[in-house]
């Protein structure tokens, strides 16, 4: 993964930890959650869309009270 706090490519490991049903601006998504570690910024949980081409939905570190969503799909 790319690391913009160093400008350099950081190895993480991912792995699923469950599904979900989201609901974003976007609409609503049956996703898988991953889960990424190793990133300087602590774990991070991401949400992708279980259908083709597997959008990131919303991804939030862990340990941060904050996520990023997604806000519009374009076909």
């Amino acid at each position: 993964m790319w690391s913009w706090a160093d400008g350099k490519l950081t190895s993480m490991g991912a792995s699923v930890t469950g599904d979900a049903t989201l609901t974003v601006p976007a609409g609503t998504f049956p996703c898988w959650r991953v889960l990424l570690s190793g990133s300087q910024i602590g774990d991070l949980a991401v949400y992708i869309t279980k259908a083709a081409p597997f959008a990131i939905v919303r991804y939030e570190p862990t340990a941060i009270p904050m996520a990023f969503v997604l806000k519009r799909r374009d076909p």
